[in-house]
């Protein structure tokens, strides 16, 4: 049978920028393996510099039942 498989990616840093590339990154591995990016955003943490990018992937994956 097929199960439905959802991951959450974070990713921290202090420039917009570099969230971006770090995500580029991340789609450049998980799509190979038949992910797609369903969802993203940017959180910023008042009580400093960094922001979190939240990436959201999900499949479809096969499982062999014994």
């Amino acid at each position: 049978g097929y199960s439905y498989v959802q991951y959450q990616v974070k990713v921290w840093g202090n420039k917009i920028a570099d969230l971006q590339k770090y995500a580029l990154e991340v789609d450049k591995v998980l799509r190979p393996l038949g992910f797609k990016r369903t969802a993203s955003n940017e959180l910023y943490d008042r009580n400093s510099t960094m922001i979190q990018k939240i990436l959201t992937y999900e499949a479809m994956a096969l499982e062999e039942f014994i």
